[in-house]
């Protein structure tokens, strides 16, 4: 009986080690191409409000960004956010999610957060992590117009092989 409680109580702290090591990810700003009016901005945050992940948004239509946070724990699936855009009509012009820096370490080259992994094609500075909060783009068919993703593909040609995640780069904090 004693056993099976050590036991127990190892794993227990086991899980928690592992969930700790689980970065999180607070919020996402998707740029959105083809906004023009307050109609068009509703149909993208019914589209948005349909997805199980998301705990709020705020749509900036003079930016024409939608600002995501997503409830915690969740699995965030980054297709079916592009897809919500397009099901609305529109286009995503980018998809910028920032994650607490103190998850993360200098030659970051890949992570896991909210059920994706991700694959960095740049490396992040000392300056980002100094920030308590960190910005990366995910670069992918779905989360960018057609020219920019090509000019991607051009600069990073194993950009297609992310190894069954989403490729981003870091992006300089301001």
């Amino acid at each position: 009986m004693m056993k099976r409680i050590v036991v127990l109580m190892l794993l227990f702290n086991f899980s928690f080690l592992i969930n700790k090591s689980q970065a999180q990810i607070t919020k996402a700003v998707v740029g959105i191409d083809g906004l023009t009016c307050s109609q068009c901005s509703k149909s993208v945050e019914q589209q948005m409000k349909k997805r199980s992940f998301v705990n709020n948004l705020y749509m900036a239509l003079a930016e024409t960004e939608l600002t995501l946070t997503f409830k915690e724990g969740a699995v965030i699936d980054w297709k079916q956010i592009a897809q919500a855009v397009v099901d609305a009509g529109f286009s995503v012009r980018s998809i910028t999610v920032s994650i607490p820096s103190h998850f993360l370490q200098e030659s970051e080259q890949q992570i896991n957060a909210n059920g994706s992994r991700f694959y960095f094609l740049n490396s992040l500075s000392k300056k980002n992590l100094a920030d308590t909060t960190v910005k990366f783009q995910i670069i992918g068919k779905a989360f960018l117009p057609r020219r920019e993703y090509r000019n991607y593909l051009t600069k990073y040609p194993n950009l297609k092989n992310s190894m069954g995640g989403y490729a981003c780069i870091w992006l300089k904090n301001k």
